[in-house]
C-alpha cells in the first residue's frame, strides 16, 4: 500500500474512505519575509520538465528532445556554479535530499504540521495542510521506507528575484537567488493508516512498495537562507513503468 499524497499514487484504502493525491503544482508565489516583486514566479515549481527517452535522435521529435537537453545543460552549468560559489555540493545536497523525502513523508502520514514546515517550503506547506488536517481528524498514519533512497539529479534550475524596498531593512539583499533541483527519486515504501484508537483503517505496514517520484527541491541562497526545502512533486507518465522495473 502506497503512502499518502504528495509523493503516491492515490490511495485506496477502503471504498469509503480514498484519500487524493495532491496536485503536482499550483498557482502560488514563493513566500518572502516581506512581498516579492521583480520577476513573477506564478508557480511554485520553476521549470517541470523531465528528460524524455530518445528512440530516434534522426526524428522530429528526437531533434527537439535533444535541443531541450541542450538547454538545460546550460542552465544546469550555471545553477551549479552559484552552488560552488556558495561551498555547495550535490554530494551534500543528496544526503539532505534523502532526509527531507523521509521527513516530509513521516510529518504528512502523522498530520505533524510543525515537523511538515521544517522540511517544505511555505508555498507547499500550503498545499498540504488540508491534508494534515484530514489526517489529524481521521487519527494517524505510519509509514516508513525500507532500504536506501536512491535520489539522482535531472536538472537544476536558477531564478533571480528582487526583494520588496521593506524586506532590505530586515537584512534581505536587494537581489537573491532560488535555485531548485529537480530528482528521481526510488525507493521501497510501507504505510499504514490507523483510527484515533488504534484501528488499522487501511494499508499494511509490513508491506513493501516501489515507489519511483520526480520531487524538486528548493533553497533560497540569501542571508535568510534555511538551506534546501521540498517545493514539490512533478508528475511523470514514465513513473509508474520505473516502479514497475524498479521491483
Amino acid at each position: 500500500m502506497s503512502l499518502l499524497r504528495p509523493f503516491a499514487r492515490s490511495l485506496a484504502l477502503s471504498p469509503a474512505l480514498h484519500l487524493r493525491p495532491f496536485p503536482t503544482s499550483a498557482h502560488v508565489r514563493f513566500a518572502a519575509t516581506a512581498p516579492m516583486r521583480g520577476t513573477p514566479v506564478h508557480m511554485n515549481i520553476l521549470d517541470p520538465w523531465l528528460p524524455a527517452p530518445i528512440s530516434n535522435p534522426f526524428s522530429a521529435e528526437g531533434r527537439s528532445a535533444l535541443w531541450q537537453r541542450t538547454k538545460r545543460m546550460l542552465t544546469y552549468g550555471m545553477t551549479l556554479y552559484q552552488l560552488r560559489k556558495r561551498k555547495l555540493t550535490l554530494k551534500q545536497f543528496k544526503q539532505d535530499a534523502e532526509v527531507l523525502y523521509c521527513g516530509l513523508n513521516d510529518a504528512l502520514a502523522r498530520g505533524d504540521k510543525e515537523q511538515l514546515e521544517k522540511v517544505a517550503t511555505v508555498s507547499m506547506c500550503g498545499i498540504l495542510n488540508p491534508e494534515i488536517k484530514r489526517i489529524r481528524k481521521i487519527g494517524y498514519g505510519v509509514w516508513q521506507h525500507h532500504g536506501p533512497v536512491s535520489t539522482t539529479v535531472l536538472n537544476l534550475v536558477t531564478a533571480q528575484v528582487q526583494n520588496d524596498p521593506a524586506a532590505i531593512g530586515f537584512g534581505e539583499e536587494r537581489e537573491f537567488y532560488i535555485v531548485q533541483i529537480t530528482t528521481k527519486v526510488v525507493s521501497k515504501q510501507s504505510y499504514a493508516l490507523f483510527a484515533k484508537d488504534g484501528t488499522l483503517l487501511g494499508g499494511d505496514a509490513s508491506k513493501e512498495v516501489d515507489m519511483v517520484e520526480h520531487v524538486v527541491f528548493e533553497r533560497k541562497l540569501s542571508a535568510s537562507d534555511a538551506g534546501w526545502k521540498i517545493a514539490g512533486k512533478i508528475a511523470s507518465t514514465v513513473a509508474s513503468k520505473d516502479a514497475k522495473d524498479a521491483k
